[in-house]
């Protein structure tokens, strides 16, 4: 997934080639005296931003989505944000469709493994924060089938628990 580090690296570049305080017309002007190989670049450029930006959005979304299930009532986030759902939400933020917004919403669900444990509230770490008292994590490899853990909240499982289940060998 991007970082805002990946995000941030790209931006540089791209100012450096476009003219700083233009608008649409100057850009394009801009563009226009640039060689091909140039506004390939440029384009190649953007569209590695977009597709980062983009990546974070999604991950936005599923901790909308999960912070605004139905269990939390009216004090989940987009209820509390006055929408029905978090795609409604995520669809007035960012100006998307509806199918759109529900897309994103899914994919953003579908990353998170579980639903974090009520005790971390809106995202504050608690006891039972990430590093801690994993099996393995000091040692390098895998534990053996009898040390391994029983699967919990994303945050409790071992390093090695989360590749296994994305590569269908649930451990």
């Amino acid at each position: 997934m991007a970082t805002f580090t990946d995000v941030a690296t790209l931006i540089p570049t791209l100012c450096g080639q476009l003219v700083d305080g233009g608008d649409v017309e100057l850009a394009q002007a801009s563009l226009m005296l640039m060689t091909d190989a140039d506004v390939v670049k440029v384009l190649e450029e953007t569209a590695a931003v977009a597709k980062q930006v983009e990546q974070i959005q999604v991950a936005a979304a599923g901790v909308i989505a999960v912070r605004s299930k139905r269990e939390r009532g009216h004090s989940g986030l987009a209820a509390s944000r006055g929408h029905r759902s978090a795609a409604s939400l995520l669809q007035d933020v960012t100006g998307s469709t509806k199918a759109d917004a529900n897309r994103k919403v899914r994919v953003g669900e579908a990353l998170l493994d579980d639903e974090p444990d009520e005790s971390l509230g809106d995202g504050g770490a608690g006891e039972g924060a990430p590093g801690e008292g994993q099996a393995g994590a000091e040692g390098g490899g895998a534990p053996s089938d009898d040390e391994r853990p029983a699967p919990g909240p994303w945050y409790q499982r071992p390093w090695y628990q989360h590749y296994a289940m994305r590569f269908g060998t649930v451990v």
